[in-house]
């Protein structure tokens, strides 16, 4: 909980600093949420990283089995494929309103 608060607590300060005091635009609160989910992800991981957990991340648990590589390519692309979807749309979007405005 505390990474995840921490995460959205930086990204709102990060938006501020970098679109508002840099200038920096769309640009700026994309690298804000990029770093803030870096941030998040490394405090999210530190327990495992010490040894504080009663599970442990290890390379001979990793499966090489294909149906379950299966599921999880099956699940990776339709991800892919929605946020492809997305980014196009948005990108099509910005070039709508640039040329309006």
């Amino acid at each position: 909980m505390i990474g995840l608060t921490l995460g959205g607590v930086l990204n709102i300060f990060g938006d501020y600093i970098l679109v508002r005091v840099f200038h920096m635009g769309i640009a700026g609160a994309g690298l804000s949420t990029t770093i803030s989910q870096y941030i998040s992800m490394f405090v999210l991981m530190l327990p495992y990283l010490q040894g504080k957990t009663q599970s442990r991340l290890q390379l001979k648990y990793v499966t090489h089995k294909p149906e379950i590589l299966n599921r999880i390519f099956t699940t990776g692309i339709t991800i892919f494929e929605s946020t492809r979807i997305k980014l196009t749309f948005y990108d099509g979007i910005k070039y709508y309103i640039c040329d309006v405005w």
